[in-house]
């Protein structure tokens, strides 16, 4: 007769956990032998169960008990009782939590019909118990083999009658009344989708410059109806204050606070409300805003990321790092958060910090997301780890052979190392990838005619950028390149030409505005370049450059108060820009005010105390001056008289 098979369990469970076994033996003959597991007789080993474990069995088994037959080789899980009451492996230990089946309360099979019982027949010897044992099990499957096809069977017919009698009923009779309370929530599906689909339009008009187009679809969304949910209402808030509808989006945003449904929501929110009062310069609002979403949910990822950014940009540098820290905790798996993290410790100067932050920001990108580790290439190529940078790129490559911006990256690394040829050989190859969308190819061309105008190859850089404007000439910064080359070439009506292209294809590009204002106050055309710094910082207010260029220009022609006005402006758009700072103070050294300047490059080296050029313009004026009572004094901390650079 066949050996019966052993059953052993795959693991055993303990108030520890979970502890693996090692496999099953297929057979009674491959099991250990019982006296190399320090038993005196061959006896199956009971199962150790836990305590929930037991309870969880015991609640689902029928309340008779079902006839338990002592069986060799076989475990107690498959039967569940063992006649008499002798020790097995694990009885007698010093493992409280082992939980034997007892002969008192076998386990049972549900569906099963069982009776009282009865008691254990005798048999002459073990072969034929087990014999007979084989031949009740064989019988007790086919019957319950039988009893739950009948079930099911009866189970299925019954469904089948009640399916045709309710589609009868819902053709003799139409559609069922809703339950109360179904059918509110049915308008704010529709309402929500609807002015989604609008906002969608929109978005569109935006992403393609028509201003106009999308101004006059926003104007035509509801977005007074009272169904409209807070996603919704933050949605059009932010695309009227893209579109310069201030006071709109402000009466969206609350409306979308007031209308959250949860903390999450309502933070969210207040994000989108501090971001627009951030880019309109509005700091203080802004922090306000940033600061309600915190209380209304503190642990939310995306807002604890956007307030550390601002703090970082605005001075506050210790909340910043806590911020930052809060944001990681919250959102471990965020690659974005990490490398915004790591950032704001490069900026820092926290090289060892900012390494360890790029690394985990790779370690927990998706595989095929190369922009963690792209960002630490470019991380160690600025710091002066050029070998680092190149291995970087070359593995992200190796990962994926077709990635464009892995190639397009790795090719910019190379150009600006001198390493022209191998620049060259890494563009054509991104160009050559199959399938590479217009989106990608055009700032390809772009980097590329930048190296080569940098290797003096003049000519070369025009015929790329023409072929990139040939390709997709709705990309402003494709112009916008095209016509700073044609500007240093010496050819200012060609250059007009490329600026005018760019602000038509993207009228609310502040940089292509400015570089065509720029042109135009060199050739001396100062009416023309104010109009067109006029346009520019209409575009873009937060463009901090666009006020600062303007101011400098007012500054020469001799308009000290004009200009004041300007420099206030580009540092409320961006307080951390210390060459706004410098340049305000230059201007009022050069009118006399030494206090005023020396003020204004305080502020300067406090917003970048790293930045060179306004630590060399202050040094200047300090020793045309002749006195220096004090010295520098950066409120940053760690970053004193005795800090300064050499």
């Amino acid at each position: 007769m066949a050996p019966h098979r052993a059953v052993t369990p795959a693991f055993s469970l303990c108030p520890a956990g979970y502890r693996s076994a090692p496999p099953a033996p297929t057979t009674a003959a491959a099991a250990p032998s019982m006296a190399c597991l320090g038993v005196g007789h061959a006896r199956a080993p009971r199962v150790r169960r836990s305590g929930v474990l037991e309870m969880a069995l015991t609640s689902v088994q029928p309340s008779l008990p079902s006839p338990s037959v002592r069986r060799r080789g076989t475990s107690t899980v498959a039967r569940g009782a063992v006649a008499g009451g002798g020790a097995g492996v694990g009885s007698g230990g010093s493992d409280a939590s082992a939980m034997p089946i007892r002969a008192s309360a076998p386990l049972h099979r549900p569906g099963r019909v069982v009776a009282p019982a009865p008691v254990p027949p005798t048999f002459p010897d073990e072969a034929a118990a087990a014999a007979a044992t084989d031949s009740v099990d064989a019988l007790e499957e086919t019957a319950s083999a039988a009893v739950a096809a009948a079930t099911t069977a009866a189970a299925l017919a019954a469904t089948a009658t009640n399916l045709e009698m309710s589609i009868a009923s819902v053709a003799a009779s139409g559609p069922p009344p809703l339950s109360p309370g179904a059918g509110a929530a049915k308008p704010v599906r529709t309402a929500s989708a609807e002015v989604d689909a609008k906002l969608d339009v929109v978005r569109a008009a935006l992403k393609s410059g028509d201003t106009v187009a999308a101004k006059t679809t926003l104007a035509s969304v509801d977005t007074n109806h009272e169904a409209l949910s807070s996603e919704v209402l933050r949605a059009a808030g932010w695309l009227h204050a893209t579109v310069d509808d201030v006071d709109v989006a402000r009466s969206l945003f609350t409306a979308a606070v007031e209308r959250a449904d949860s903390p999450p929501s309502e933070a969210a929110a207040w994000a989108a409300w501090a971001l627009m009062e951030q880019r309109l310069g509005n700091t203080a609002t802004a922090r306000k805003c940033f600061v309600n979403g915190l209380r209304a949910d503190v642990g939310h990822a995306p807002l604890c990321q956007a307030f550390a950014v601002f703090e970082a940009r605005h001075g506050d540098k210790v909340r910043a790092r806590d911020l930052f820290s809060r944001a990681a905790a919250a959102s471990r798996t965020s690659p974005r958060t990490w490398m915004a993290w790591a950032q704001f410790e490069a900026a820092e100067d926290n090289i060892p910090v900012a390494r360890l932050l790029y690394k985990t920001a790779s370690g927990v990108a998706d595989a095929g997301d190369p922009g963690p580790r792209l960002a630490w290439a470019r991380f160690e190529a600025t710091h002066r780890q050029p070998d680092a940078a190149r291995e970087l790129y070359r593995e992200v490559v190796a990962a994926d052979p077709g990635s464009a911006k892995a190639l397009h990256a790795w090719a910019t690394f190379e150009g600006r190392a001198g390493n022209a040829c191998r620049s060259r050989q890494l563009f054509r190859a991104t160009l050559a990838l199959e399938g590479l969308p217009p989106a990608a190819a055009v700032p390809t061309f772009q980097a590329w005619a930048c190296m080569e105008e940098r290797a003096g190859a003049a000519d070369v850089a025009a015929a790329l950028l023409a072929r990139g404007a040939a390709l997709d000439g709705s990309d402003p910064y494709i112009w916008q390149a095209w016509g700073l080359l044609e500007a240093r070439r010496g050819r200012p009506d060609a250059a007009r030409d490329r600026f005018a292209r760019a602000v038509d294809v993207a009228p609310r590009n502040a940089p292509s505005w400015q570089a065509w204002a720029r042109l135009e106050e060199r050739l001396g055309r100062t009416d023309e370049a104010r109009r067109l710094f006029r346009a520019a910082t209409a575009a873009d207010g937060g463009h901090a450059p666009s006020w600062q260029a303007w101011a400098v220009m007012e500054a020469r022609l001799g308009n000290p108060d004009v200009a004041r006005r300007l420099f206030k402006a580009a540092v409320a758009a961006d307080p951390a820009c210390a060459p706004a700072w410098q340049a305000w103070a230059r201007m009022e050294d050069g009118v006399g005010d030494t206090a005023t300047a020396r003020s204004l490059f305080q502020r300067g080296v406090n917003a970048d105390p790293r930045h060179i050029a306004v630590w060399h313009a202050w040094a200047q004026m300090e020793e045309r001056v002749g006195e220096w009572p004090s010295g520098p004094a950066c409120s940053l901390p760690g970053l004193g008289p005795t800090a300064l650079p050499v």
